[in-house]
């Protein structure tokens, strides 16, 4: 069922795509990242210059209307995980929901948007119900939620 593996496995493979356009690669990457950094892979600093390079591409044209959703949906993906993780008992479910539906809305956006570009098909069902626990599983609970205090405090700052 390792439908998270399943997803930076594809996401890895959009981003090294020899047809795929610079703003989607970068998309990918940042997708793929963002997995990384739930699990505790990537530290705050790397995850903050990806980040910032995916922005640069919203500035851009073409790119900003097609990655918006993908981004968007990605961003708010993060929110619920923090929330979900960190959250009283009574409301991790739903937030725990939430995640998953932002997590493979952006996964299914990510993946639309290749087929759109390349032409290439790719499947794309995934079951996506157990998404939070996979995380918590690869990476482990305790390293994200010190993750997420640093992180929390110092974005707002």
């Amino acid at each position: 069922m390792m439908d998270i593996r399943l997803m930076r496995e594809r996401a890895h493979a959009i981003a090294e795509s020899e047809k795929c356009p610079e703003y989607l690669a970068t998309m990918s990457d940042f997708f793929w990242n963002t997995l990384d950094y739930l699990k505790g892979g990537t530290s705050l600093p790397d995850y903050r210059l990806i980040f910032e390079e995916a922005c640069g591409f919203l500035g851009k044209e073409k790119a900003r209307f097609r990655v918006a959703p993908i981004w968007d949906s990605l961003l708010t993906a993060l929110f619920y995980y923090k929330r979900a993780v960190t959250c009283a008992w009574w409301k991790r479910e739903k937030n725990r929901e939430a995640f998953h539906l932002m997590l493979l809305d952006s996964y299914e956006s990510l993946t639309r948007l290749f087929m759109e570009e390349t032409g290439e098909e790719e499947e794309r069902a995934l079951a996506g119900e157990r998404l939070l626990e996979e995380l918590e599983l690869s990476g482990g609970p305790t390293s994200f939620s010190r993750v997420v205090s640093r992180s929390c405090l110092s974005w707002r700052n």
